[in-house]
C-alpha cells in the first residue's frame, strides 16, 4: 500500500453467491479505522520444578513462594531417597528368600518323583521330575530375557 491510499475492506461477492455469503459480507464493517496485530509467544519448559520466569512471577504474587516450592521439592526428593534406601534392600532380601523357597520346593518335588519311581510308578515319577526341572529352567530363562529387555529400555545404545 502506498502513502495516501486508503485501504479498502470491501468483500467481492460472486454473482452466483447465495444469500448466506451476502449476509456475511454485509456484517463486515465498511471502512475500518484501526488495524490490529496479534502476536503470540510460546515457551516450553521441562523439568520437575517450574521455570525460573514462572518462579519469579510466583514471588511477585506471594513473596517467598519460589523458595517454599524449592524447599518442598528438596524435602520430597530426600524423602524419596530415604524410602528407596529402605525398600531396595528389602526387595533384594525378598527376592533371595523367594529363590530359596523355589529351590526347596523343586528339591522336594524331585525327591517325590524319585520316590514314585522307587515305588514302581515310573511314568508319574519321571513326569514330576521333568515338570519340576522344565519349570525351573523356564523361569530362569524368562527372568534373564526380562532383565535384558529392561536393560535395553534403560540403555537404548
Amino acid at each position: 500500500m502506498r502513502d495516501g491510499e486508503a485501504k479498502s475492506n470491501r468483500v467481492l461477492i460472486p454473482q452466483n453467491a447465495t444469500d448466506y455469503t451476502a449476509k456475511i459480507a454485509a456484517s463486515q464493517p465498511a471502512s475500518p479505522s484501526t488495524e490490529s496485530v496479534v502476536v503470540a509467544k510460546a515457551t516450553m519448559h521441562c523439568g520437575p520444578l517450574p521455570s525460573p520466569d514462572t518462579l519469579k512471577q510466583y514471588n511477585l504474587i506471594v513473596p517467598g513462594l519460589a523458595k517454599m516450592i524449592c524447599t518442598e521439592f528438596a524435602k520430597q526428593s530426600e524423602h524419596r531417597r530415604q524410602l528407596e534406601s529402605k525398600i531396595l534392600p528389602e526387595q533384594a532380601l525378598q527376592s533371595k528368600r523367594g529363590q530359596w523357597f523355589a529351590f526347596i520346593i523343586a528339591l522336594a518335588l524331585i525327591v517325590c518323583g524319585t520316590w514314585c519311581i522307587n515305588k514302581g510308578h515310573d511314568w508319574a515319577g519321571v513326569a514330576v521330575i521333568t515338570g519340576t526341572l522344565a519349570s525351573a529352567v523356564g523361569t530362569f530363562v524368562y527372568g534373564k530375557r526380562s532383565q535384558k529387555e529392561d536393560l535395553k529400555q534403560k540403555n537404548p545404545d
